[in-house]
């Protein structure tokens, strides 16, 4: 693979990973977005991993590849969270959102690209 092409592969994923962890250790306010929804941090790792994991399906890299790159994120910045700051704390909740984020985020790619596929050929959904 040329360099362009090795570039081109990883860019998202690279700029994807250091989003997540940027915001995984920004300090927010005490209760930010908990008087709103309950839980909603567990919803926002869910989501940022959920696309981490679709970014490394339409990548092409394996699922396994993927995986192991947001449980070893994941387990990362819990860990780091926990021991390096005062104003975040480790959650084996926070790293379950995480894995079942990426692990969705990897399988749903290939149904969204099976459906779009197989609506080309019958018809039979409209998007």
């Amino acid at each position: 693979m040329s360099t362009l092409g090795y570039i081109k592969r990883w860019w998202a994923i690279g700029l994807w990973t250091l989003f997540i962890i940027v915001v995984s250790f920004i300090k927010l306010p005490q209760g930010a977005g908990e008087q709103l929804l309950p839980h909603a941090d567990k919803l926002v790792h869910l989501s940022l991993y959920f696309i981490l994991g679709f970014l490394f399906s339409q990548k092409n890299f394996s699922k396994g590849f993927g995986l192991l790159w947001g449980v070893v994120l994941g387990g990362m910045i819990e860990v780091l969270q926990g021991t390096l700051t005062t104003y975040r704390s480790a959650d084996v909740f926070d790293f379950c959102c995480d894995v079942l984020g990426v692990f969705a985020g990897l399988y749903i790619y290939d149904i969204v690209k099976f459906l779009k596929r197989f609506s080309n050929k019958s018809n039979f959904f409209l998007f």
